[in-house]
């Protein structure tokens, strides 16, 4: 039975969930003067693959949502740079 979809946001490195899931999209909004970094590990920590990583310019926002959504074996973990960035990050 597949998991209803969710989203989670936060401002700092997170583990967004555990297990096997499947990301159909993210965000991150930089309301700071410098650029801001979302990277989206498979893992509960930044030590797995990277599957995704959104840049987001001064004042501004990035986001993503691939035509296939991404699976993943042991987890979503959620690393983000730049002063101020929030993130939310889509998945089931």
């Amino acid at each position: 039975m597949d998991q209803p979809q969710q989203a989670k946001a936060g401002s700092s490195n997170a583990v967004i969930v555990t297990g096997n899931n499947r990301i159909f999209g993210a965000a991150i909004l930089n309301p700071g003067s410098a650029a801001a970094v979302l990277t989206i590990y498979d893992g509960v920590d930044n030590s797995g693959p990277v599957i995704a990583k959104l840049v987001a310019a001064a004042n501004g926002v990035s986001a993503v949502t691939p035509d296939v959504m991404v699976p993943t074996a042991t987890g979503i973990y959620a690393e983000v740079s730049g002063t101020g960035a929030n993130y939310v990050v889509y998945y089931e």
